[in-house]
């Protein structure tokens, strides 16, 4: 028997949304749906690469005062 979830029942929203959002998307934009699509892909992606340096020196700061304590 397999032991219970504890989250069982409690999907994420975005279970519901997704597909809802890109069934509307597709039949009231057509094909320009998946231009919308790769666009929110493509500003996605220069955010994490933008956010990158920020990104660094945080886990930088991290492990040096990491470092600090466990000395």
């Amino acid at each position: 028997m397999t032991p219970a979830r504890p989250d069982r029942g409690r999907d994420p929203p975005a279970s519901f949304l997704a597909p809802a959002l890109g069934g509307a998307g597709l039949q009231y934009l057509g094909s320009a749906h998946w231009a919308v699509v790769a666009g929110v892909g493509v500003a996605a992606a220069a955010l994490h690469l933008a956010a990158g340096p920020a990104r660094e020196r945080h886990i930088a700061e991290i492990r040096h005062e990491t470092a600090a304590t466990t000395r």
